[in-house]
């Protein structure tokens, strides 16, 4: 069973160790000013409800509430990010370390145990002046050397049967091969009555939607910007790193401004000095705040791996 995921309140400060630790209690665990979050900041540039921690199925992932100051991590601003152990995020002015603690090692189950041998006992010593008793008396056992009239009597009926059987088999009529020929065979039963066309049930017809490729980082910016636009969130998950589908889906799915944010976002998009073959980075602005925005070469196209 996986420990529970601590944050440590940074910097650390060895004498407030027991407060400065918090484990993760909730999922999902939220952190800002309110006091219905999980846990509660008083820093500077925090919002009311700034950003959540929650389960998926890659780890934990980190998801911007729409805060009014951002959120980062190892010093780049993100809207949601797979957090890893050692990873440092800050809220504000106020910043933590996101601590995976390892797997507590399960000891191995313990052979069964059968109920529990004795040998056998020796007899009790007899108590000291009593008289010795005498060994008891067996009789012999009888003898099993006696005739056995009737065993004769079974062999010798058992030979008689079988030159009896011999016989019959020998002397019976044959069936010849032209006339198993002309015998007629039962047809089987099917095995079940055939179904009418009425009560089949009529198959569900499913369209996949099919794969797209984008040929460039440029090709991939203008479509995404377009399904953002239009609350396309399907075909922004087809144009997604497989990795980030489920997170993507659970920050915009029912979420039509931040979907008309991101379009925003998108349109403002200027390529920073990154690229190495494989990986694109550009960098979005929402006024004066900045966001990296990350497209990864995936096969013979591109797809969107982080904003």
């Amino acid at each position: 069973m996986a420990s529970t995921p601590r944050l440590l309140v940074l910097p650390f400060d060895p004498a407030q160790a027991a407060n400065d630790l918090r484990e993760l209690h909730r999922d999902p665990f939220t952190l800002g000013r309110e006091a219905d979050n999980a846990l509660v900041l008083d820093g500077q540039g925090v919002s009311r409800h700034h950003a959540r921690i929650e389960r998926c199925s890659e780890g934990w992932r980190l998801v911007d509430l729409g805060s009014s100051n951002g959120t980062s991590v190892n010093g780049g601003r993100v809207l949601t990010h797979l957090l890893r152990n050692g990873d440092e995020v800050q809220l504000g002015d106020r910043r933590f370390r996101f601590l995976l603690a390892p797997e507590a090692s399960v000891p191995p189950p313990l052979p069964a145990v059968s109920g529990p041998t004795f040998a056998a006992l020796p007899p009790p010593l007899p108590h000291p002046g009593s008289p010795v008793p005498s060994p008891a008396y067996r009789a012999p056992a009888p003898s099993s050397h006696r005739p056995k009239p009737l065993l004769w009597v079974g062999v010798g009926a058992g030979a008689v049967g079988l030159l009896a059987l011999g016989a019959f088999l020998l002397l019976r009529p044959r069936a010849s091969v032209s006339q198993l020929a002309k015998t007629p065979t039962q047809a089987l039963p099917a095995a079940l009555p055939p179904t009418s066309p009425s009560t089949a049930p009529s198959p569900i017809p499913v369209t996949p939607r099919p794969p797209e490729v984008m040929a460039d980082p440029e090709a991939l910016a203008e479509a995404l910007g377009t399904r953002f636009r239009n609350g396309d969130l399907e075909g922004i998950l087809v144009l997604s790193h497989p990795e980030m589908r489920d997170g993507f889906r659970k920050a915009f799915q029912g979420e039509p401004e931040r979907m008309t944010r991101a379009a925003d976002l998108l349109a403002t998009r200027k390529k920073v000095n990154f690229e190495s073959g494989s990986l694109v980075e550009f960098e979005v602005r929402d006024g004066e705040r900045a966001f990296p925005l990350t497209f990864e070469r995936l096969g013979g196209t591109w797809v969107l791996r982080s904003m």
